[in-house]
């Protein structure tokens, strides 16, 4: 059988945006979402792919916490998503504010805060800045 027959064969996974009842915590939805990554099978893609490594999953549970404890902010969970490289990208909303946040299989993070005007920041983040990046966000969507 080919590479492509064999993916074909292969039942892909599609991720859709994270959607609660209104009982339900999105923090604790999402938390649920990244923790179930670290479960995907490899080849989940219908390629080669691992799941998510642990320093990723760790890093987007500390950011996640984080901002779970920022009671002042306004945040709409949008979406989380596995990469095929074992990394997790996840993006929330704080206002018109899009925060996307790319957390690398080495542990690594990036993020883009996009308010609804002006351009795009795109910051490597130190795990030690999580919480003052977080507060810089909160300021910049009041």
């Amino acid at each position: 059988m080919s590479d492509e027959e064999k993916r074909a064969a292969k039942p892909s996974i599609t991720f859709q945006p994270i959607k609660t009842a209104a009982a339900e915590d999105p923090f604790e939805t999402l938390r649920k979402t990244i923790v179930g990554f670290g479960q995907l099978k490899k080849g989940w893609d219908t390629y080669d792919a691992g799941p998510p490594s642990n320093e990723a999953i760790t890093m987007a549970l500390r950011v996640l916490n984080e901002l779970e404890q920022m009671d002042e902010l306004e945040v709409s969970i949008e979406w989380a998503v596995p990469t095929g490289d074992q990394s997790i990208l996840f993006q929330y909303m704080i206002g018109d504010t899009i925060c996307h946040w790319q957390f690398d299989s080495d542990g690594d993070i990036a993020v883009m805060e996009k308010p609804a005007e002006g351009e795009p920041a795109y910051l490597d983040v130190d795990p030690s800045e999580i919480a003052e990046v977080l507060q810089g966000f909160t300021h910049a969507a009041d």
